[in-house]
């Protein structure tokens, strides 16, 4: 059988032999004297290798799945059923177009292969003409203009229309990849823009030039002014509109305006960092308004926590599921955003706000601060570092005037991993958040709770971060001692191995930490695989509980010997149970380190300093930076 489509594959002028045997070399496939064409079929069409420059196997099979399901190699389909199924080799290649120039009924593919070069167009958005004269003596013997256009430099436009040089740096993630094939493959799905400044505008541009020699803070003078970042234009009649309708009902736009982008108010650590800022904006004379753009999800049970006056916040994100692609919706962001009179614009686990700064920060930061915030690494569950902070905050830092994180830690370990300048790393502001008023610790907590056994707290989010399984074990192993567990059930735990141990209570989720029944607690234990510095510690310092924590993240700037109950072996269930005994029984030591911890809360997490230092920051934001 192989042999068999072998020969046929060898009587088609569409296998080009040589260009097959460099391309398999490029993937590491030596042919060794096997027979090119067998090789395609045991080997190269599974690998993907290309028989001839205007045939896309990867393309062939993506398009047509029912040819890999036959068990027929993309090529061989293509010359005994595909070309006359109409089915194109190549998103570059339109069969039917080429059918009607050519008035071939047979393979369109071969023919064009076969015609002179600039004598037929094989794709609408190609202009062949254009292309020879731009290529000039580099076209070889023998090889049609398209497949010279796509071996050639990347900078060269198919078309008077599309300017390559400014699709590419429009859109950096696809530097790997030729531009007029991504923009026919994906990217005109996408609604990208393809054109540089029409030649309607060249006098407009020429003011602008012009004008820039008398006042460098229009452009900086001698600019290539099709070189400046911009924003795209919104579309009239689309949901990008019913977007910009929303946020335009909901804002006031010639307020001095801070805004903030969130995915959603799902109650976490980053949420009440939210909370937290918009509290220190309260009765700030130099802001008129304060906006909260949810902008991924539908969780509203952190919005308790924001304050009641003054605050605008406006849910978006059914306006954001509805468009196709996240960097459209980033785009009518930006472009919302030049018609407010916004003094910054800050980022909390948005995706739709990463995707913006990375996209059109250049452009904004003219008008503009552009802040985010990011505490910690995320893991995936094989280990790899996942989140905001690892996927989008290294395309997107360059954009930023500031970067604000809870912790040292995590700003010393961005440093080093984006090998920072000491200029660069002065954007990371390491804002300690603020804890609740420490004076409900001298309140008095009973070491009981209905059984007369002491109690443990644990709370947080049931999620493969804390680990609520390693707290479980924990608690299997002192099962004279009662743990309470707030932030879910028993079913909201994953992969439980089996029923939780007797001494174990469920509190369910909770939105404050002042409900939960801490006084009949004698410990506080977290148990998370990374993080930050946890607000939930700040809170459960606050009021006076002694602290069993992990050696992660920022958690040593806050425990440590003279502060609480530090586990260095934090993934062994038995280094927590030791620690935990030594800060339920020794008594006086932990009279000591908790008096210690409030002393440390009390000096560097005051929420009058948090407010002031909040409001020092945004007043910076009165005149837009600009960076050299």
């Amino acid at each position: 059988m192989i042999q068999l489509r072998a020969k046929k594959l060898a009587s088609s002028q569409i296998f080009d032999v040589n260009y097959y045997i460099k391309a398999a070399e490029n993937v590491g496939e030596r042919l060794d004297g096997l027979n090119p064409y067998e090789h395609y079929e045991y080997i190269g069409d599974a690998r993907r290798i290309e028989p001839n420059p205007l045939f896309d196997v990867h393309f062939y099979h993506e398009s047509y799945p029912d040819v890999a399901a036959g068990r027929m190699s993309a090529l061989f389909h293509y010359i005994t059923h595909g070309h006359t199924e109409g089915r194109a080799p190549h998103p570059l290649f339109d069969a039917d177009l080429v059918r009607a120039q050519t008035r071939n009924e047979n393979d369109p593919l071969a023919a064009y292969l076969a015609a002179m070069p600039g004598s037929v167009r094989p794709h609408a958005d190609f202009d062949e003409a254009f292309v020879l004269k731009q290529i000039g003596s580099e076209l070889r013997t023998g090889e049609t203009a398209l497949a010279a256009y796509l071996r050639l430099s990347h900078t060269i436009n198919p078309s008077a229309e599309f300017d390559c040089t400014e699709y590419l740096l429009s859109y950096p993630d696809i530097k790997d990849l030729h531009p007029f094939y991504h923009y026919i493959r994906w990217g005109k799905a996408e609604g990208r823009s393809i054109g540089a400044i029409s030649k309607a505008l060249r006098g407009v541009v020429d003011e602008i030039e012009f004008a820039a020699t008398r006042d460098p803070d229009i452009v900086p003078p001698y600019t290539d002014i099709n070189f400046l970042p911009k924003v795209v234009r919104l579309s009239n009649k689309s949901i990008k509109a019913e977007l910009m309708a929303a946020l335009l009902s909901a804002v006031s736009p010639n307020r001095q305006t801070v805004l903030y982008l969130v995915n959603d108010f799902v109650a976490g650590g980053a949420e009440r960092v939210l909370a937290n800022l918009v509290s220190a904006h309260q009765r700030d004379v130099a802001i008129e308004q304060v906006v909260v753009l949810a902008t991924g999800g539908v969780a509203d049970a952190a919005q308790a926590w924001l304050p009641h006056s003054d605050l605008v916040v406006v849910n978006v994100a059914k306006q954001v599921a509805g468009i196709d692609n996240i960097r459209e919706a980033a785009s009518v962001m930006a472009t919302f955003l030049q018609l407010l009179a916004v003094r910054a614009v800050c980022v909390i686990n948005s995706e739709l706000g990463w995707s913006m700064i990375e996209m059109h920060g250049e452009a904004l930061r003219a008008k503009t601060r552009l802040m985010a915030c990011a505490f910690c690494y995320d893991y995936d569950s094989y280990g790899r570092r996942a989140g905001y902070a690892w996927t989008e905050l290294a395309n997107s830092f360059r954009h930023l005037d500031l970067l604000i994180t809870d912790n040292t830690s995590f700003a010393f370990e961005l440093k080093g991993d984006f090998r920072l300048s000491d200029d660069d790393f002065s954007r990371i502001k390491v804002l300690y958040q603020p804890a609740r008023d420490a004076a409900a610790a001298a309140q008095p907590r009973s070491q009981v709770i209905g059984s007369g056994r002491p109690s443990v707290l644990w709370a947080g989010r049931f999620s493969r971060q804390k680990r609520v399984g390693l707290a479980l074990s924990i608690a299997s192993r002192m099962p004279g001692i009662q743990f309470l567990f707030a932030g879910g059930e028993a079913q909201d735990i994953e992969r439980l191995p089996g029923p939780p141990p007797p001494n174990v209570k469920f509190l369910g989720r909770f939105t404050d930490f002042a409900a939960l029944p801490y006084r009949r607690c004698s410990a506080f234990l977290y148990t998370s695989a990374w993080d930050g510095l946890p607000n939930v510690l700040l809170e459960a310092a606050s009021v006076g509980l002694p602290i069993v924590a992990p050696e992660i993240g920022g958690i040593p700037e806050l425990i440590h010997q003279d502060t609480g109950w530090l586990v260095a072996d934090h993934w062994e269930p038995d280094a927590y149970v030791s620690q935990l005994r030594a800060a339920l029984e020794q008594t006086d030591t932990a009279h000591r380190r908790t008096r210690g911890l409030r002393d440390l809360i009390d000096e560097r997490h005051d929420p009058q300093t948090f407010t002031e230092t909040v409001r020092s920051m945004f007043a910076d934001c009165s005149r837009p930076a600009r960076r050299r």
